[in-house]
């Protein structure tokens, strides 16, 4: 049977609605595809819209066993509230006065000392041959891409200034915007919890228990995170102050906040430590390295395994995919839900299961 009569028989086996499903299919697909520019931008409008509100309800989220555990110690909820945004705007502000220009001035003295270097390995290497092309050639782009690299981090302010202003202005709204949404959040969360909860029944009828696997899964692992990164921020500030790096502090609360991002965050962190200890004696960079692969192991093998729960606890092949996956998806912000997110869709596949296992054994029993 030829091609053609095998296509024929096949649609002369179908009947009408069949074919009339497959149409309509066809036909959604076709009209979804030419006005997807007009989804597109329906889908920014919601966004920009509903990002406060979600970011909001997730610092609320977060925050929530903090207000909890502050209320047992009989302290009113405002005030509990009052003192976190106290001290995480001191902290905030910490980070944004200090670390910045210290990160900027430490890269520019990096960039100093490299062309220093190089400038002295070529007159070492000139002192026993004689000039060469090829090395003058090398080091004349090796000079000039830290040229460019200094450019990049001096740019020309007065070109950058209305930019940067209508940058500044519209940063500091959102933030704003932000801040109110969740101060208002944090103090009615119980009340939006239940009304989630509410709504999320009538979408469908399971669909609580899904919310609520969810719920106790990333909420562990929040509380874990916490938990953790007053360990970090402890163990490192004391590493970084014994080895006599004049900005231990700074860096202690970047190794902490480094946990939201797993293993990269830390690394980043540890890297600016490093990169900044350069002006050190050579005996306490070296205590300082091995102070972090000493730390680094006690806390993968011995500190986090106690913190984290089972539920919790993710194999590190997981975490890089979830965090690659959710870098390329949605940049820096799919990075920081990667692991949120892959917890998440873990619990709703083990409940799913779970509910479809008890179905058969209720099956069998009746």
């Amino acid at each position: 049977m030829s091609l053609i009569e095998r296509i024929k028989t096949f649609f002369e086996d179908r009947s009408l609605s069949f074919l009339l499903k497959v149409f309509i299919i066809a036909l959604t697909i076709l009209v979804v595809q030419n006005s997807m520019e007009v989804y597109t931008s329906i889908y920014s409008v919601a966004m920009g819209i509903l990002t406060p509100f979600f970011i909001a309800f997730v610092i609320a989220y977060i925050t929530h066993p903090l207000f909890t555990f502050m209320q047992s110690k009989k302290i009113p909820k405002g005030v509990a509230i009052f003192l976190f945004w106290v001290v995480f705007i001191l902290l905030f502000c910490l980070l944004l006065i200090v670390l910045i220009p210290m990160i900027y001035d430490k890269c520019l003295e990096l960039i100093s000392s490299l062309n220093n270097s190089i400038v002295w390995a070529t007159e070492r290497f000139n002192e026993f041959e004689a000039d060469s092309p090829i090395t003058e050639m090398l080091v004349t782009n090796v000079l000039g891409m830290l040229s460019q690299v200094q450019g990049v981090l001096l740019p020309d302010l007065t070109k950058l200034l209305p930019t940067l202003a209508n940058q500044v202005i519209s940063g500091l709204t959102s933030i704003l915007l932000i801040f109110i949404i969740s101060v208002y959040m944090m103090i009615d969360y119980e009340s939006i919890k239940n009304g989630i909860m509410r709504v999320s029944s009538f979408v469908y009828k399971t669909l609580p228990t899904y919310i609520q696997s969810v719920d106790e899964v990333v909420g562990v692992y929040f509380r874990s995170v916490l938990i953790l990164m007053l360990v970090k921020f402890l163990e490192y500030s004391l590493l970084y102050y014994v080895v006599g790096h004049k900005d231990w502090l700074i860096i202690g609360v970047l190794t902490a906040l480094g946990l939201f991002v797993p293993f990269v965050g830390a690394t980043i962190a540890n890297a600016v430590g490093i990169a900044t200890a350069f002006t050190l004696p050579l005996p306490n960079i070296f205590f300082l390295l091995l102070g972090i692969v000493v730390l680094s192991n006690i806390d993968a093998y011995i500190i986090a395994p106690i913190v984290h729960s089972k539920r919790s606890l993710i194999r590190p092949l997981w975490t890089l995919f979830s965090i690659m996956a959710g870098g390329v998806i949605a940049g820096g912000v799919g990075i920081f839900f990667a692991v949120p997110v892959y917890l998440s869709v873990r619990a709703i596949y083990q409940t799913y299961v779970q509910r479809k296992e008890t179905n058969k054994l209720k099956s069998k029993n009746t």
